[in-house]
């Protein structure tokens, strides 16, 4: 197979600039391929200008021929391909000063619901925020999609989450009096605690932010459900509950042992749903806690999420 030939072929039919020819036929094969392939050599740019192309006249400025939106009506179809057939939210950081609100959309269907924003852009004014002074593809850009395993967990994200105005250094504002809105993580050994609201000046040095994954009230009554089931599960030694923290303490090494450690450590630090435990309270006919446990995964999850984009 000639590839010189194939190159110019595809260039021919597929390019915008169908026609030209993309180099001197006249010239041998290999100074052909150069060019072809040398494109910052081809391309030319008017820094106060608009975008040329080297070889062309100002009547064949081609590229700029194109309609001001269509580019980013390209890049919206690509990203719509991307967007599950499934429930979830479309959100954005809106972030002024020190501080952050989430805005955003309960969706059944992302992939649908992304491609609404396209053609209805009321809602990007309204639900997202956004200026409509700016251009479409510069608001779409800081639409983002976070997928649920169901339509539920969607709402309960919106509804201990969104439309609230909140610190991004969280220790800066916060102290003793006003202790803040985050449940707080601390692990020594083999025992873990889990405050629901800050405990100390030192919090930052001695304890993970989980974030406000939960009210504080809710989480006692149902975590206190939890604790005969974690009693017999393996190498669990003591869970203690008070209305301010949740304390955990493991013993033993085997497989089993860690498994049920790492599952509880997996649900506070990475928003891993706890199958285990799930199915234990299921099997107990106990779908309120089990339902309460996929609650606060998805909590968490999505806060990780959350944090990675105001420290980017």
């Amino acid at each position: 197979m000639d590839l010189d030939q194939l190159a110019i072929e595809t260039f021919t039919l597929k390019s915008p600039y169908a026609g030209m020819n993309p180099f001197n036929m006249n010239q041998s094969a290999e100074h052909g391929r150069d060019d072809f392939w040398r494109v910052d050599e081809v391309i030319e740019q008017d820094v106060e200008g608009p975008l040329k192309f080297a070889g062309l006249d100002e009547s064949e400025d081609l590229l700029n021929d194109y309609p001001e939106d269509s580019f980013a009506d390209e890049a919206e179809s690509i990203r719509s391909w991307l967007y599950p057939e499934g429930p979830g939210l479309l959100f954005r950081v809106d972030r002024l000063g020190p501080t952050f609100c989430l805005r955003g959309m309960i969706s059944k269907n992302l992939k649908a619901d992304f491609e609404r924003l396209g053609k209805e852009t009321e809602i990007l004014t309204e639900v997202f925020r956004l200026d409509p002074a700016h251009q479409k593809s510069d608001s779409i850009d800081q639409v983002l999609f976070y997928e649920t395993q169901s339509i539920e967990l969607a709402e309960v994200i919106y509804d201990q989450l969104f439309n609230r105005r909140l610190p991004v250094e969280e220790d800066l504002l916060c102290n003793l009096s006003d202790p803040g809105f985050s449940w707080w993580f601390k692990k020594v050994d083999q025992t873990f605690k889990i405050y629901f609201r800050s405990h100390g000046v030192t919090r930052v040095e001695d304890c993970v932010r989980l974030g406000p994954i939960g009210d504080r009230k809710i989480a006692v009554m149902r975590l206190s459900q939890l604790q005969p089931l974690l009693l017999n599960c393996p190498g669990v030694k003591s869970f203690e509950l008070t209305d301010k923290k949740a304390q955990f303490s493991f013993e033993g090494q085997s497989e089993a042992e860690l498994s049920q450690m790492n599952e509880i450590l997996d649900l506070f630090l990475k928003g891993r749903t706890p199958t285990n435990l799930i199915h234990e309270s299921e099997k107990n006919h106990q779908k309120t806690l089990s339902y309460y446990l996929s609650e606060v995964a998805a909590l968490r999850s999505f806060w990780l999420e959350v944090e990675a984009q105001i420290s980017s």
